[in-house]
């Protein structure tokens, strides 16, 4: 019997969406990189996009170039780590003012916990830095402890946790914000948002939706008060394709 959950959210004419990309949309994996995108998002995603008329929007904590290696065929709007760049729909990249200060920086102290931890993976990003701590869990404290003490010297960065992960981003970017600026653009204006999202990092994405008179989706239980609930990613692109359909 088909899921009948896809009659919750508003009518495809009536609505915009935002998505979370790992965890929500492909299953988190030991690293970054090494992501199963299955044949079944990409064309998913194309019909997203077309039936929305535009009003999708990718919003993820990795950088734009990232997302493009594994989505290289998504030509629709993308927001890269954690809103501090936004790519449109005709390609141009905008970054957050003053975002390029202290990246150098937060590179080098990545690589330094990389360095003294091994087990420890360093991510490097046009807009910040994150260390992944997932095959090395019992550094969790350590890599916490490496974070603050570099943000005690850098005042414009923030730390941001995500799954077995510590970010240091521009403390101007975050991903209700990012939200915020493109429903005050077309062609969102005017639509009732929709966020799917499994991460402590979406959820004030998925309140100002639900504020917005829009609907909240959350995967794994991140956010007991959402409006629907997903078990995997797997649940959010079947609930969608049925969406659309």
């Amino acid at each position: 019997m088909p899921d009948p959950t896809h009659y919750l959210l508003p009518a495809t004419s009536e609505a915009c969406l935002f998505l979370d990309f790992d965890g929500t949309l492909v299953d988190i994996a030991p690293t970054p990189d090494e992501i199963d995108v299955p044949q079944q998002l990409i064309s998913l995603l194309d019909g997203l996009d077309r039936t929305l008329e535009g009003r999708l929007a990718l919003v993820s904590g990795r950088a734009i170039a990232s997302i493009e290696t594994h989505l290289p065929s998504f030509s629709g709007i993308v927001v890269g780590g954690h809103g501090a760049e936004r790519r449109d729909k005709g390609g141009r990249v905008v970054r957050l003012a003053g975002c390029d200060e202290d990246i150098g920086r937060a590179h080098d102290w990545a690589r330094q916990v990389q360095a003294d931890h091994p087990d420890i993976r360093a991510e490097l990003k046009r807009t910040g830095a994150a260390i992944h701590f997932r095959q090395a869990t019992h550094l969790e404290a350590a890599a916490r402890a490496a974070a603050m003490t570099y943000l005690e010297t850098c005042e414009d960065m923030a730390l941001q946790e995500a799954h077995m992960t510590i970010e240091v981003r521009p403390k101007a970017a975050n991903k209700a914000r990012a939200v915020e600026a493109l429903m005050q653009r077309e062609p969102f204006a005017g639509h009732r948002p929709i966020f799917a999202g499994d991460d402590q990092t979406d959820i004030p994405a998925m309140d100002f939706c639900r504020a917005a008179d829009g609907i909240a989706i959350s995967v794994n239980a991140i956010h007991p008060g959402a409006d629907i609930q997903m078990a995997s990613p797997r649940a959010v692109r079947a609930l969608l394709q049925e969406w659309i359909r």
